[in-house]
């Protein structure tokens, strides 16, 4: 490429086909594309084209877990696109660097919203949608404001739809979806996946936007109750993930997974496994302080105390650092589970309370619901049937209204047995 005389050019075309192996699933050739496009250009001068190809060298080595070098090529990328006076990609540096770098929560939220303002004032609805995106992660995890964050993906679902990007509206009605879980919408999350999946039906190579589509359609799966479909599902996504390097998709797979383990008793070594496979990887979709509570949990059923207690004094280390609003609730499940398995009642009816608190504040009314549920088998089996009763009531109508039917039902069941057995 570099013979063709327009190095620019030929930077502008690497940048693109490094951004379309990310976008066929397979993050690895991203970067290989990208790594030998700078290495072809190496003495070409900057411009428009070579900030692009920065940019999408960036991605790709976050999106393959190599940090320290995303963050340089993002600055780097970001550099040249203001020399150059290059709007989009000086979005896009914006949005890449502030969604993958290490920062504080509300520097994070602000770079991505600079790239959110630039996007919008020039009229570049892809770039717009994307800062759109990539905000509702702070927004709904490290701020908890879920809806807020549901109505961003809303419009960059609409941005996409407009300009016929059928890529990116699978991607983002994808995320709507997992978005809606959280808020307990579990109607408006299956509304979401059967849009996306009609889009899906119409690519020839979903690529990374299948799996995205697979690992919800399991997540909402698991929120219904319906536990093995959920995980044949989930274990089959961790080797296809590994294989094709995706972080951020394994991330929320392991996660999945190791719910249904623990809830079931099952696959507790697969989803073990899963979990120490993503934090190798070092995601940044999530931060570490969610797989790290889930591993804490895992190791707290395999009868493993020293890792469970190990792994949640990393959480909390972690969660004392970043100071993630909902990363409280999660060391708080973590915490709660270890106390009921070492007898220390006092101790796990505290962190039970505060995890269903902080639920309540969220609005996280699926986990809300499953949480009073595992609360009450815990509180019944200490003998406190009238409280256990209480909880399971709270269970049954929440998990009516969010529209899980199995679990409403295991709920009333519970409650049977319990006044059966006084």
């Amino acid at each position: 490429m570099k013979d063709l005389g327009e190095p620019d050019r030929a930077a502008s075309l690497y940048a693109r086909a490094s951004g379309a192996a990310w976008d066929g699933g397979d993050p690895a050739r991203g970067l290989e594309i990208a790594k030998q496009g700078i290495d072809d250009l190496a003495d070409a001068p900057e411009g428009p084209g070579l900030a692009d190809l920065y940019h999408e060298a960036s991605r790709a080595y976050f999106f393959n877990s190599l940090n320290d070098e995303g963050t340089q090529f993002g600055q780097r990328a970001l550099a040249m696109a203001q020399v150059a006076g290059d709007l989009r990609v000086q979005s896009e540096a914006l949005i890449t660097l502030g969604s993958f770098s290490d920062m504080p929560l509300m520097e994070s939220i602000q770079m991505n919203e600079q790239g959110l303002e630039i996007a919008h004032e020039a009229g570049l609805p892809n770039q717009e949608s994307r800062a759109l995106n990539n905000l509702t992660h702070p927004y709904s995890f490290g701020l908890g404001k879920h809806a807020k964050a549901h109505g961003y993906l809303i419009r960059a679902i609409e941005l996409a739809a407009s300009t016929g990007n059928t890529g990116l509206e699978l991607f983002y009605r994808v995320n709507s979806a997992s978005i809606a879980m959280m808020l307990g919408n579990l109607d408006e999350a299956q509304a979401a996946l059967d849009q996306a999946g009609g889009i899906l039906e119409r690519l020839d190579d979903p690529g990374q936007s299948g799996r995205n589509y697979a690992g919800t359609q399991a997540v909402l799966l698991r929120h219904l109750g319906k536990l093995e479909e959920a995980a044949i599902i989930l274990v089959d996504l961790v080797q296809t993930c590994l294989e094709a390097h995706d972080a951020n998709m394994l991330y929320m797979v392991a996660l999945s997974l190791s719910e249904i383990a623990a809830e079931t008793g099952e696959r507790l070594e697969s989803a073990e496994h899963a979990l120490s496979m993503s934090l190798e990887r070092e995601p940044h979709w999530g931060g570490t302080t969610w797989p790290l509570c889930r591993l804490s949990i895992v190791h707290s059923q395999l009868g493993d105390l020293d890792k469970a207690r190990d792994r949640l004094a990393q959480a909390k280390d972690i969660l004392a650092e970043m100071d993630w609003a909902v990363d409280y609730v999660w060391v708080s499940m973590a915490e709660s589970q270890l106390a009921t398995v070492e007898a220390r009642w006092d101790d796990a009816r505290a962190h039970f309370q505060d995890t269903v608190n902080d639920l309540r504040r969220f609005k996280m009314r699926s986990y809300l619901a499953e949480t009073l549920l595992e609360w009450a088998k815990a509180t019944a089996e200490r003998g406190d049937h009238p409280r256990a009763m209480e909880l399971l009531e709270e269970a049954e109508s929440q998990f009516r209204e969010i529209g899980a039917p199995v679990y409403a039902q295991i709920a009333a069941d519970r409650m049977a047995e319990l006044t059966g057995s006084r």
